[in-house]
């Protein structure tokens, strides 16, 4: 698939259209100080990995922010000692609240880096829009930092009308987790993993769907995770660990996927990545420029729009006269989704440290 930039770059770090983030061979001897996100039941370790690929032995540290905040200490403070010791060339800042960096505490810390460090933060998850004053600190800490990079490509253009340079870094997917397994031989036919959280606003497409799916498929249909089993009108079942979805994913006829947004370009729940690594027919609610992630409907994905049209796949599965059809969209998902694993997506982030880089030197 072609990999381009707009035509805002390096302004504003964005693939064109339909195309993927540009990317380049990562130089492999960054010295790199992970400011990084322990969520709770993932500690993101195949981040890690990524990141450390980018260095020689010995060249990536990590600062676990939540963990120093716990202890009473300041984040900064754990990062100036690790600058002074390996003079970093990149920092990677993964601050989804605001006390964990300053502004002015990236100006310190800069001052302890190597020449041509660059500091960029990511935010890997859905958030407010960038004028909400709830966002002001993510405004903030960007005009600091020399990009700050999410997950969908309209907030870049946002953020740079008030002063932030900005790009776009889709989450990664840990091919060692998820990826196609010996199959969950009782798991059900279709699955939707994922949160439900009723009383929020964003969640009601997927709560939605969800009791639409138990209703008229009560026997073929279920729901993972978070709150489903508190909603009467769903066929929930308990939160599953990160190395017991795959089993669930392979066993199932259909994954469903449904993110909080659904009008964002490019955006998406890394659960999407999941259900694809694990080589499940993924049913993927209809997103715009989707096909800048490489999804294609019919080809390596079904996709629909509205609860009639996921319905109707349903309906079309459950009632196939094959016990597993469309195996080879299955193959072609798992195919996409190794283009999506974190070590790919550090050509995406080398490209725009170069472009950064080569912007200071003109």
């Amino acid at each position: 698939m072609t990999r381009a930039a707009a035509p805002c770059w390096p302004k504003t770090f964005l693939p064109a259209p339909g195309c993927r983030p540009p990317s380049v061979e990562p130089r492999r001897d960054e010295r790199v100080l992970h400011v990084c996100l322990r969520v709770p039941g993932d500690p993101q370790a195949a981040l890690a990995r990524a990141l450390k690929s980018l260095t020689q032995p010995d060249g990536y540290w990590e600062v676990d922010w939540q963990a120093v905040k716990r202890e009473g200490g300041a984040v900064v403070d754990s990062c100036v000692k690790i600058a002074r010791q390996i003079r970093p060339t990149l920092i990677f800042v993964q601050a989804q609240t605001p006390h964990v960096l300053s502004a002015y505490d990236v100006d310190t810390i800069r001052s302890h880096c190597a020449p041509d460090c660059v500091i960029v933060q990511w935010d890997g998850d859905q958030h407010y829009e960038p004028t909400d004053p709830k966002r002001a600190w993510f405004v903030d800490l960007g005009r600091a930092c020399d990009a700050s990079l999410i997950c969908n490509t309209r907030y870049p253009l946002d953020y740079a009308d008030m002063g932030v340079r900005c790009g776009y870094l889709q989450i990664g997917v840990d091919a060692d987790i998820w990826r196609p397994t010996t199959p969950d031989p009782k798991g059900p036919a279709v699955v939707l993993l994922a949160s439900n959280y009723r009383h929020l606003q964003s969640y009601s497409r997927r709560v939605a769907a969800a009791r639409m799916l138990s209703v008229r498929f009560p026997s073929a249909f279920a729901a993972y995770g978070y709150g489903w089993e508190l909603d009467g009108e769903v066929n929930g079942r308990p939160f599953v660990k990160h190395e017991e979805e795959a089993p669930i994913y392979s066993k199932a006829l259909a994954a469903v996927s449904i993110s909080i947004r659904a009008d964002l370009p490019r955006y998406t729940s890394d659960r999407l990545f999941r259900c694809l690594a694990s080589g499940a027919l993924t049913l993927v609610e209809a997103f715009p420029d989707m096909a800048g992630l490489g999804l294609r409907d019919g080809i390596n994905c079904l996709s629909w729009s509205t609860l009639g049209e996921l319905e109707a796949l349903v309906k079309g599965l459950v009632e196939a006269p094959e016990t597993r059809p469309h195996d080879d969209i299955r193959i072609r998902a798992r195919d996409l989704a190794m283009t999506h694993a974190w070590s790919a997506r550090m050509g995406e982030l080398a490209a725009i440290v170069e472009a950064i880089r080569e912007e200071g030197r003109l």
